[in-house]
């Protein structure tokens, strides 16, 4: 059975969204309809029609016998019926409505309308209602005799409808149960495995390029989308370990005669020329290690950790101070934030040595604004132009010469910008580069709270 349903189950999104409709469209009427045959009230029952007939005779034989004698049929009827309510009323009691066939107070179930029966007795249908001894309201059944005078028939109480037989609201409810029921149904079959395959989508490289295959499951054109973003996965994976086994390779490859010519230049007698080829190396062993970085996205393979904001700057400002650089922290205390350290200090770091080349003063400051934490580092040194600022995160660009000026320009390969906004970047982070008040560059970090 279950093979069948599924065999028989549409696949496509627009086929599920027009059954869920027809479905809850069709449950919506077959629940309004047993509603309305279960709760409807109907007529008060054959008691009521019993009741309207008994009395309907006895005044017959009322009608027919003096008018002495019918206080005593009356009580008669009273003592062999106790649940006949009948009371003679003087003629002219009850004067019945004027237009002929008005039936505006006589209820649909009443058996008895404005009628003449012959013999000069009539039925002048429902009179004044009065309030029995159990508090609840009665109507009254009125004949009048061929003498003129009245006999009010005292009707059974009709039970009112509880609230939930109103067909309105009962309409109501069953409108809002059906739209409940398809907004449920449509959640669990449609909605969920989009809000899942969206998930995997945005989870994606932000901590692995590990694969993690998606469920696929729901409508055919979500399963088709899971598939091809597994298949994009694998595809990625593979792309990226084998960039990683060929910059490994590299490292090794080019890190290893680098190596043997520092061996053989240290073994060179002092001088000028031993001091120019130890430079040479210094720079191409420097140009290798951040071309290397930046291939990789600054990525150590490390897990993420909770970092203390305040603490974490802290330690790099004592990093520096103890090489003779000051900096200056204003840090707001009691913000961390998740990531790998040791790449959100290179990528502190890469910002710092920048920032050092061009300035003296160098401030950090850290504080919480729009749900992120913000990382600033402040110079005060040329700055960049805007023109130039999105260039300048592209690796192997460098400033123009007024950012060199003064500057180390032998030193420095482009690549500090690059990889730090790539490692930015890979923690789900935004990187700018803003003026600084007074002139000179603020380097902006953006990272979520943790």
């Amino acid at each position: 059975m279950t093979r069948l349903i599924s065999r028989l189950w549409p696949e496509s999104i627009a086929a599920q969204l027009l059954l869920v409709m027809l479905t809850s469209l069709g449950m919506l009427v077959m629940l309004f309809y047993a509603a309305f045959r279960i709760l409807q009230p109907g007529p008060p029952g054959e008691d009521a029609f019993a009741y309207a007939m008994k009395a309907a005779v006895l005044v017959a034989q009322m009608n027919e016998a003096d008018a002495g004698r019918r206080e005593t049929l009356v009580a008669d009827f009273t003592r062999r019926n106790p649940n006949l309510h009948l009371r003679l009323m003087p003629s002219g009691s009850y004067d019945p409505p004027s237009r002929e066939g008005d039936r505006s107070r006589v209820p649909f179930w009443m058996p008895f309308r404005v009628a003449d029966f012959g013999s000069g007795l009539k039925s002048l249908g429902l009179g004044p209602t009065e309030i029995d001894e159990a508090g609840e309201e009665r109507a009254n059944l009125v004949f009048e005799l061929a003498d003129g005078q009245q006999v009010f028939a005292r009707m059974p109480p009709r039970k009112e409808p509880p609230i939930w037989g109103n067909p309105l609201l009962q309409l109501i409810f069953f409108l809002v149960l059906s739209l409940v029921m398809l907004l449920i149904w449509g959640t669990r079959m449609l909605v969920q495995p989009l809000s899942q395959l969206a998930s995997g989508v945005g989870n994606f490289g932000k901590t692995s390029m590990r694969a993690v295959p998606i469920a696929a499951h729901g409508p055919l054109e979500v399963r088709k989308a899971a598939h091809a973003f597994n298949r994009m996965q694998n595809r990625i994976q593979d792309l990226v370990e084998r960039r990683t086994r060929m910059l490994a390779a590299i490292s090794h490859d080019l890190r290893t005669p680098l190596t043997r010519l520092r061996l053989r230049t240290e073994l060179m007698p002092d001088g000028d020329i031993k001091q120019r080829n130890l430079a040479d190396l210094s720079i191409m062993e420097g140009q290798l290690g951040g071309a290397l970085t930046y291939l990789s996205e600054g990525r150590t393979g490390e897990p993420d950790v909770k970092i203390d904001v305040a603490s974490f700057l802290q330690g790099i400002r004592d990093q520096y101070e103890d090489v003779g650089a000051e900096l200056a922290l204003d840090c707001e205390v009691g913000l961390s934030v998740l990531g790998r350290f040791s790449e959100l200090t290179r990528a502190m770091t890469n910002l710092i040595d920048n920032a050092r080349r061009y300035d003296d003063r160098i401030r950090l400051i850290s504080c919480y604004a729009d749900d992120r934490v913000i990382i600033e580092v402040e110079d005060h040194g040329p700055g960049i132009p805007i023109k130039d600022r999105e260039r300048m995160l592209m690796p192997f660009e460098r400033g123009d010469e007024a950012r060199m000026l003064g500057s180390d320009s032998s030193f420095g390969f482009g690549l500090g910008l690059a990889t730090a906004c790539a490692i930015v970047e890979a923690h789900d982070g935004n990187l700018y580069l803003n003026d600084t008040k007074g002139g000179g560059l603020t380097v902006r970090i953006e990272l979520p709270q943790a």
